[in-house]
This record gives structure tokens, sequence and C-alpha cells, in this order.
């Protein structure tokens, strides 16, 4: 089974007229809708509940699970443009989070910044390069987490505004999202039906190899992990790039090629 998370109904409403669902009431307050293969939930916005209504859903479906896709708006420069997101930034946390591309689309990809308070400024551009602003994806994507690993978790966004609210509503999200429900939902489609085999072994046998030479500690080792997946998703050598930095003194200096070493995957 496929879960699809929204904020809004009006963001939803496309999406479940086109797979026919129907509504299967309430579930700790939040709107869920379903057929046999989707289950959509209505989170509401901001972190706090997409973080709960996601756990609350994959606690109850944990078995039946397979994917999980958060669709929805967000604030960007290019406005009605669809992005599948390749990183994201939980501004309040400083957390970073990296979904695996293991299926190839043509999506373009995107960073997303996510944030508890609106956005007040039109600038979509940091040092990484450009980036789409919401309040919901990276709650969304660290809850998942806890379920399922990083390739069955993926954040669908088009740019509804560059940074004023006041112009999304149900109506509008409707009218903006419709044109692409289709090809999001053939990508979504295409992405379940991916082979199941694991994916994981080459990046968990690397992170094995360097978290030592690293000296990582359990909070870096996880980041190295997610570094090499993301890494070996994109056909990038990373060991060629982490062996750029080898030997590895002590941790402090593990924690600078880490850095390093993120920065050159997101150039």
């Amino acid at each position: 089974m496929i879960a699809l998370f929204f904020a809004m109904k009006g963001e939803a409403e496309p999406f479940i007229d086109a797979l026919g669902l129907k509504g299967s009431g309430d579930i700790s307050g939040y709107k869920v809708f379903s057929n046999e293969n989707y289950i959509l939930t209505i989170t509401g916005m901001g972190k706090i509940n997409a973080a709960c209504a996601v756990t609350r859903i994959l606690s109850l479906y944990e078995e039946s699970i397979d994917l999980v896709v958060n669709i929805g708006t967000c604030a960007g420069e290019d406005k009605g443009h669809t992005y599948i997101i390749n990183r994201i930034s939980d501004i309040d946390s400083g957390r970073d989070f990296y979904p695996d591309m293991v299926y190839k689309t043509h999506f373009d990809e995107i960073c997303l910044h996510t944030s508890d308070r609106y956005k007040k400024d039109s600038v979509f551009e940091d040092e990484f390069g450009p980036y789409v602003y919401d309040m919901e994806g990276a709650a969304v994507f660290a809850a998942a987490s806890n379920f399922l690993s990083p390739d069955k978790i993926n954040l669908i966004k088009t740019v509804s505004d560059s940074g004023d609210p006041d112009i999304v509503t149900r109506d509008y999200c409707i009218k903006l999202l419709m044109p692409s429900v289709k090809y999001t939902l053939k990508l979504i489609e295409g992405i379940a039906s991916t082979s199941q085999e694991d994916p994981y072994n080459e990046a968990d046998s690397f992170t094995s190899y360097y978290e030592e030479k690293l000296h990582c500690s359990e909070y870096m080792r996880n980041d190295l992990k997610h570094l090499i997946r993301f890494a070996l998703s994109s056909d990038i050598d990373i060991k060629r790039i982490i062996d750029s930095y080898l030997p590895v003194k002590d941790r402090v200096e593990g924690k600078k090629v880490l850095e390093d070493v993120r920065q050159s995957l997101l150039q």
C-alpha cells in the first residue's frame, strides 16, 4: 500500500478524485481516504501536525505500507513547477535529510527548506543552490524514517507562491495541482514498482569501512551512511571523494570531512 500525506484538503482533492478514494473517517483527528492500494491522510499544516499524522498512520499500518509520499505546495521562484526533493533542510533544528533517489525520474530535483515559520522574503537560494520552502516536509521525512528506509520516502512539491501564503486557498491549490496529477501518480507507481531488492548492501559495506577511518560517533555514522547512500543513488564515486581526505587523525577532523563531503555532493 502507498501512503500519501498532504497538509491541506485542497492539495489532496485532485488526487482523491483521480484515484477514486473513499473517506475512511478520522484517525486521531486526521481525515483519511483510501482504496485497496492507497491510503491518503490530510495532516494539517506545520511540522508537529505532520509528524504526528505520519507516526499515527504508519504505526497502525506498518505491515501494509511500502511507500510514503508527501505531496503539496511550496514557496519558490518558478510558480507552477513541480519538483521531486533530493535534500531536505530543517531550518529550525539544523538537520539535513537525504531521500535516496533510487528511481530515475524526469522531474527536476531540488532542495527543500522546512520551517514552522512562514517565509518572510523572496530569496530561494543558499550556498548549495536553489531551494523551495514548506512547513511540513522535514517532519514527514523524519517521522517516516522511523518505519521505512529512505528510498521508500519521497517528497513531491509544486511551487504555489513566492512567500505569500494568503493566496494559497483551496480553489487555488486544486487549480494549481490538477495538471500534474497524472504525471505525479505515474511517478509514484514507477517508484512503487521498482525492484524490492535491497539497494543498500554496498552502502552499508562502505559505511562499515569508513566509520572507523573517520573516527565516527553514532551520529556521525548515520550521517556518513546517508551521504554514501545519496552518492551511490546518484552514481557519484563516493569512495574517491572520501579517500582524498584520508588519513584522518581524530573525530573533530572526521566531522569536518563529512561536512566537506556533503558540500561536494551537493555542488
